[in-house]
């Protein structure tokens, strides 16, 4: 790569808001920095020096403005993300007007030449723009920009004419004239031509993925194998020993998805991609109902303390492994003398060890999501909220290890602040007992999105584990595949994501590219409203939590 491709470039970069991580800052930031350029670390009085401002596509000019602590923009580029990316994707710097940041308003919202915008199914799509709630009209009041295909805001006579169309997505030559007639070069409309085919290629190879079409799927017709091998899984995984754990986790997703009971030794040899060693694993367990190794295992005083320990809430393989160490045999014994070494969560994950591990009624995390979601909808004020128990809750058991609550507002008003004033009134009631941890204010947010971990009983019950997270409504459907589960179907879907050069997450799926060694996360993912539009996009017909229980 040519080390000066960002030469006399001083930029300063912001980020943790509008889809831009900082994850994904600091992995830009090195990149620029070793190729030439200066990464800026503030503003200050630095502003003069700028060359390059680089911002969220998504970011409203008073938030960039905030960041800066000054109430002019700087006379400089100002880009989004993707400026940086492309340019270290293709080792020279891209043209700054390419990838110029444009702030928003309510009638002209930015194009990205890489967004993809799958179709609402009935659901008002949120609306990306600062205007009073009480401004957001019914679908059937608005009408779509002519680039974005984004929702805008008419005067009341447009409203009422249009209120009997359906808004129709502009062909991509609608787009492109589009941008003509707004006066924007030909250069502009030939890079969005050829972004948007990149993209579009990637995006439909995806569909391409028939891994999951054929699968029954939450029909498990062979526990009485997997049980057994998610076992020796486990073990390997307490004893560090990564190669066998995905191995036997790849066989152990195998047997979960043949379409029938395996009863024969016969049936093993036709899984395909399961080694010999392991097939030999399966076939004693069909003659004997169980495995040697793994009762061998059991029995094995460092793995049977490693397996107990890591059930303490909070305590990894690296504070067992110091527990054993320090010649603990029992949590017991720890309760009687903790060590030093234990922060307060792991000191509290200990003090309700026991109830921890009790696995949690469906009557109870139902009792427990509808006092949260009362409590936060008094405190929304006529703001339509979503709240929604996920994990195996929402898959369909009939127990839950713990309560995982997901909210999102249909509105796009920020909404920091408001998860601490919700845990405070909770605290209030007497339903939160402990708070473990909390990032809420922007000061601590890594993300857009606000989070909340910690411990709540009903009058008269056991001590529960206790989630709360609230996304902002354009992540949410990501958010709420990503917090049902299956933890083996989440895995699938983001190994396939990498293998087609993208990163899967709770926040959308993203392109990823290598460069130096290091992975940059572009900014540009699918837009998706709803869980059926996820479906959609990787070509699978959609399955019910229920059946997403692989």
């Amino acid at each position: 790569m040519n080390e000066s491709i960002f030469q006399g470039v001083r930029a300063l970069i912001l980020s943790g808001f509008g889809g831009f991580t900082n994850i994904s800052r600091d992995i830009i930031s090195k990149n620029i920095e070793k190729n030439g350029g200066v990464i800026l670390k503030s503003s200050g009085e630095i502003l003069s020096s700028i060359t390059h401002l680089i911002v969220p596509r998504d970011a409203p000019i008073l938030k960039i403005l905030e960041k800066l602590k000054t109430k002019e923009l700087p006379q400089c580029h100002i880009v989004i993300q993707d400026w940086a990316t492309e340019s270290l994707k293709h080792k020279a710097l891209c043209s700054e007007d390419q990838f110029k940041w444009q702030p928003y308003n309510e009638t002209n919202k930015p194009t990205s030449s890489t967004d993809i915008t799958l179709p609402v199914k009935n659901k008002e799509p949120p609306q990306f723009i600062d205007v009073p709630v009480t401004k957001i009209p019914k679908k059937n009041d608005m009408t779509f920009h002519s680039i974005s295909n984004q929702p805008i805001f008419d005067d009341e006579n447009t409203a009422a004419n249009n209120e009997q169309k359906e808004p129709q997505k502009p062909s991509f030559e609608e787009m492109v004239n589009a941008i003509k007639e707004e006066e924007q070069a030909e250069e502009l409309a030939k890079f969005i031509n050829d972004q948007n085919k990149k993209m579009n290629e990637r995006y439909s190879s995806l569909k391409q993925y028939t891994y999951f079409k054929a699968k029954s799927y939450g029909i498990n017709h062979n526990e009485h194998i997997t049980s057994i091998l998610e076992q020796l899984m486990n073990y390997y995984e307490l004893l560090k020993d990564k190669g066998r754990m995905f191995a036997y986790r790849y066989a152990v997703a195998k047997i979960k998805d043949y379409p029938q009971k395996i009863t024969e030794p016969e049936q093993v040899k036709g899984i395909n991609k399961i080694g010999a060693k392991i097939q030999k694993k399966i076939i004693e367990i069909l003659e004997t109902g169980t495995l040697r190794r793994v009762e061998a295992m059991k029995e094995q005083g460092r793995l049977k303390l490693l397996d107990e320990f890591g059930k303490i809430w909070g305590v990894g393989p690296s504070a067992s492994d110091k527990l054993i160490g320090l010649g603990y045999k029992s949590v017991a014994q720890i309760k009687q003398n903790p060590p030093s070494f234990l922060n307060e969560n792991q000191r509290i994950g200990l003090e309700f060890y026991e109830e921890f591990l009790n696995r949690i009624p469906r009557a109870e995390v139902q009792r427990i999501t509808e006092i949260v979601e009362g409590l936060a909808k008094e405190l929304a004020k006529g703001r339509e909220l979503t709240a929604i128990s996920c994990g195996s809750y929402r898959r369909g058991k009939e127990t839950c290890g713990d309560v995982d609550i997901l909210m999102t507002f249909e509105d796009m008003e920020p909404h920091q602040g408001f998860l601490t004033k919700l845990i405070q009134k909770l605290f209030e009631i007497g339903l939160i007992t402990h708070q473990l941890v909390i990032s809420d204010e922007e000061v601590v947010r890594k993300h857009d999105n606000s989070s909340f971990e910690g411990v709540a009983m009903l009058p008269g019950g056991l001590h529960r584990r206790l989630d709360i997270k609230i996304y902002p409504r354009k992540f949410y459907a990501w958010a709420l595949m990503h917090f049902t589960g299956s933890a083996q179907f989440n895995r699938s879907l983001r190994w396939f994501a990498k293998s087609k050069g993208f990163r899967l997450s709770d926040e959308g799926i993203f392109p990823a590219i290598r460069s130096n060694g290091e992975t940059v996360i572009g900014s540009s993912s699918v837009v998706c409203y709803t869980e059926e539009d996820i479906f959609q996009l990787f070509g699978m017909p959609y399955k019910t939590p229920e059946e997403r229980d692989i």
